[in-house]
C-alpha cells in the first residue's frame, strides 16, 4: 500500500500574506509532479469559493478543494446550493459554535449535512470543554468526521487524539509544520495500543525527529492501516516540504 495516498490537504491560501495567484500555480504543479498522489485537497474558506474558481480557469481537470464554513449550521445549508466550473467539492470543515450545548450543536450540524451530496466528507471541529466526548459520539454516529488542530497545547490535543480513538472517528489535522507530522503518527499509533496520554504526549513533544523517521520507517502496511483509518488528512501551508519529509521513510 502506499501509506501517503490523499494525506495532504494543501493549506497555502489561508497562509498570511499567500498570493492567490501563486499558490494555485503550485498546487497545480503539485498535482502534476511524482507525489501527486500524496495530495488531497486544496484547502479554501467559503468566501475563496468564486475567486479561486477564476484563479484556476484555465485549469484542465476540476481541482479538488475542501470548503471551510464560516457560517455554522446554516452555511453548510447555502454551501449545498453553490457551485464552481473548475473546483469540485470534496469536503468541508465546519466548528461547532455553542460551548454550552455542544451535543445539541452537533446534532444541528450533522442535520444540515445531510443536505450536502453524501459524497461529500464533512469534518467537525469540536470544542474543548463540557460535553464534548458527548459530542464526538454524535459526530461519529452521524457518519461524519472530526477535525484537530495542531496549535492546541499538546496535552489537550493528545486527550482528544484518544478520545476519537476511543470513539472510533476518523479526523483531519489542521495547521500542521511538517516537523510535527513524524511525532503525531506515533503519538496516535500509541494511542491505538491503549498507551496512556500522559505517555503519548511526551512522544508527541520529542524532539528527536530522527529516531522518529526512524520508527515509522519499521512500520508495515498493516500499522499503516489502522493509523491511516484514523488519520483522513493533515493540513499544512508547505505541502512540498512535507513531501519531502515522507521521502525520508518511504
Amino acid at each position: 500500500m502506499n501509506p501517503f495516498t490523499e494525506l495532504i490537504d494543501d493549506a497555502g491560501l489561508l497562509a498570511p500574506g499567500a498570493g492567490g495567484e501563486a499558490v494555485a500555480t503550485r498546487h497545480r504543479e503539485l498535482r502534476a509532479g511524482p507525489d501527486a498522489d500524496a495530495i488531497a485537497t486544496l484547502l479554501i474558506q467559503d468566501r475563496q469559493l468564486a475567486a479561486t474558481d477564476r484563479l484556476l480557469a484555465d485549469a484542465t481537470e476540476t481541482v479538488p478543494v475542501t470548503v471551510i464554513n464560516t457560517g455554522g449550521a446554516g452555511g453548510l445549508t447555502a454551501l449545498a446550493g453553490r457551485s464552481a466550473q473548475r473546483l469540485a467539492v470534496v469536503a468541508v470543515d465546519t466548528t461547532l459554535r455553542d460551548p454550552g450545548d455542544l451535543v445539541g450543536n452537533a446534532a444541528r450540524v450533522c442535520a444540515a449535512a445531510r443536505e450536502l451530496d453524501p459524497d461529500i466528507a464533512v469534518h467537525v471541529e469540536i470544542p474543548y470543554g463540557s460535553g464534548w466526548q458527548a459530542a464526538v459520539e454524535e459526530v461519529e454516529a452521524q457518519g461524519l468526521y472530526g477535525l484537530i488542530r495542531m496549535t492546541t497545547g499538546s496535552a489537550q490535543l493528545v486527550d482528544q487524539l484518544s478520545g476519537f480513538v476511543e470513539a472510533d472517528l476518523s479526523f483531519a489535522v489542521d495547521q500542521l509544520a511538517h516537523p510535527q507530522l513524524p511525532g503525531l503518527l506515533l503519538a496516535l499509533d500509541a494511542l491505538i495500543d491503549d498507551a496512556d496520554t500522559t505517555a503519548a504526549a511526551a512522544v508527541l513533544d520529542s524532539a528527536d525527529q530522527q529516531a522518529q523517521i526512524d520508527a515509522i520507517g519499521s512500520w508495515d502496511d498493516l500499522r499503516w492501516t489502522r493509523v491511516r483509518r484514523r488519520l483522513r488528512r493533515v493540513r499544512c501551508n508547505d505541502p512540498a516540504a512535507l513531501t519531502e519529509l515522507l521521502h525520508r521513510w518511504s
